[in-house]
């Protein structure tokens, strides 16, 4: 079965790029500078912005399963248990 891979760290959390790049398909943040847009690029690292607080830990863990249920496969989602 297919399988993706999110990460996500609550707010920005651009400054955690580097820990995740060739781990994670996609990176979603609540804001992302042009710098960090182009290292993903060069990566090929997805990356979505969406408000910040959409980031927070029960939205995204709410998003991770209609994605999953949409596109019929599994979502891996990861976030540093600090946040939760």
């Amino acid at each position: 079965q297919r399988q993706m891979c999110i990460r996500d760290r609550p707010g920005s959390g651009t400054q955690f790029i580097d820990e995740i790049i060739n781990e994670a398909d996609v990176f979603l943040t609540g804001d992302i500078s042009h710098r960090y847009f182009l290292l993903a690029d060069d990566n090929n690292l997805g990356l979505v912005q969406v408000n910040h607080i959409s980031t927070e830990i029960p939205g995204m863990s709410k998003f991770v399963d209609i994605l999953a249920n949409e596109l019929n496969i599994k979502v891996k989602y990861f976030y540093n248990k600090n946040y939760g």
